[in-house]
């Protein structure tokens, strides 16, 4: 019996538990590794895949007051370019047939493509990143990227976006495929309202639910989400009254308290730190609308919004803004608005809460859609496409080769 090609998905302390959802399907067809750093941005205890810690530069952060990390890890990873570097890698990744990695910009993508030669595995590049040349102010990182282009087999895009900005950087199409986010539909499905977090929230029996759930940072959108709920209660009065859930942590988590009050609406809102994984269905179930706002800087924009997949599945309407590419997410299956417009957003939470018809049908397009496009064995197939065709790449003077099947349509 022909064994299974040996994986490596090499994703760094930055492997989200969500991602897991659809990697463990991957396994059915390949021998697949996941490897994280010991120190982890992300809770990974319920994986549904087995994650192997390996020893990085990232580990010196649990080691740090929580007040530094964010400044060293700014210095070392992002300006100076050091960021995602494993130490033993080359052992770790001996005998391998394939090895994915994450960013042409990450010190791992650099390592392993210094190690392709010497070890005989494919190397594929996932790109999640969708501006061009991304910190391209250091010659450290300017080297990584044109190290990593030049040996990478083939890039999985998440996104039309990501692929866009691989192509602005010199990649060829060949070499690209897009290959979004899954989510698991068994986890992830409609269900009643849970009382239990609607409780939680103080929801009355006549209230509708505003739910917002990530990273509590401006470029989230949470201080135009917080204006734009005032705005709309406001208008409401005690027609349609709401209320809004902000789960999540980060730096902005203090202004956001002390605005609520300033606004007037501290009761009619409630603050909650991370939700573990397992609950988030129960969490979403809970919302009449999920908001998820972004914000793009000049730096920094939304790179897929994958809890957008999980309110789709959960059967909610979404309100989101036009950021970067959510657009390409959630498709006709979303009230889009435009980014950190408080009057619009409140237009839309205001509209939605009064309007039951128009929720039901946002919701119902989002459920068909992430059923259509994003289920985690549907997405699990096109990583399984992408690694063998990978695997058949044949090298012609240095430049990857690959058949024309590489090259995707853009969906309408």
């Amino acid at each position: 019996m022909k064994s299974k090609p040996k994986v490596a998905f090499l994703r760094g302390y930055f492997l989200p538990r969500s991602e897991t959802d659809y990697m463990v399907h991957v396994g059915a067809e390949f021998d697949l590794h996941v490897f994280s750093s010991r120190h982890s941005r992300f809770n990974l205890q319920d994986s549904p895949v087995e994650v192997k810690r390996l020893p990085a530069l990232e580990d010196l952060y649990d080691r740090l007051p929580r007040g530094l990390v964010r400044y060293v890890q700014g210095g070392i990873g992002k300006a100076a370019g050091f960021d995602g570097v494993f130490f033993g890698l080359e052992k770790a990744l001996a005998g391998f047939d394939l090895v994915h990695t994450s960013e042409s910009l990450f010190f791992s993508s650099y390592q392993a493509a210094r190690l392709k030669a010497k070890l005989g595995f494919k190397l594929v590049v996932l790109q999640d990143e969708v501006y061009p040349f991304r910190r391209q102010f250091s010659p450290v990182v300017r080297h990584v990227r044109r190290t990593v282009h030049a040996a990478a087999d083939l890039f999985t895009a998440r996104t039309e976006r990501a692929k866009d900005a691989l192509l602005l950087e010199g990649v060829e199409e060949r070499r690209i495929r897009v290959v979004p986010h899954g989510v698991d539909l068994g986890m992830f499905a409609p269900r009643a309202p849970d009382i239990g977090w609607r409780a939680k929230a103080g929801v009355g029996l006549n209230e509708r639910l505003v739910l917002f759930v990530g990273r509590l940072t401006f470029e989230k959108g949470v201080i135009t989400l917080l204006q734009a709920f005032c705005l709309a209660q406001r208008r409401q009065g005690d027609v349609h009254p709401m209320r809004l859930l902000m789960v999540g942590v980060g730096v902005e988590a203090n202004a956001l308290a002390r605005l609520a009050s300033q606004l007037g609406v501290a009761d009619r809102v409630t603050f909650l730190a991370n939700v573990p994984f397992a609950e988030m269905p129960s969490l979403i179930s809970a919302c009449d609308i999920f908001a998820l706002p972004s914000i793009a800087s000049r730096h920094v924009s939304e790179q897929f919004g994958h809890v957008l997949l999980q309110a789709m599945a959960c059967e909610r309407a979404i309100v989101a803004s036009d950021c970067g590419p959510m657009t390409e997410v959630v498709g006709d299956a979303a009230w889009l608005v435009p980014q950190n417009d408080a009057h619009s957003l409140a237009d839309a939470l205001r509209t939605l809460v009064a309007n039951d018809i128009r929720r039901a049908d946002l919701a119902a397009r989002g459920l068909q859609r992430v059923r259509t496009l994003f289920g985690a064995e549907h997405v699990a197939r096109m990583v399984g496409d992408a690694y063998r065709c990978a695997l058949s790449v044949t090298r012609r003077d240095g430049v990857a080769s690959s058949p024309p099947s590489l090259v995707t349509a853009r969906p309408a």
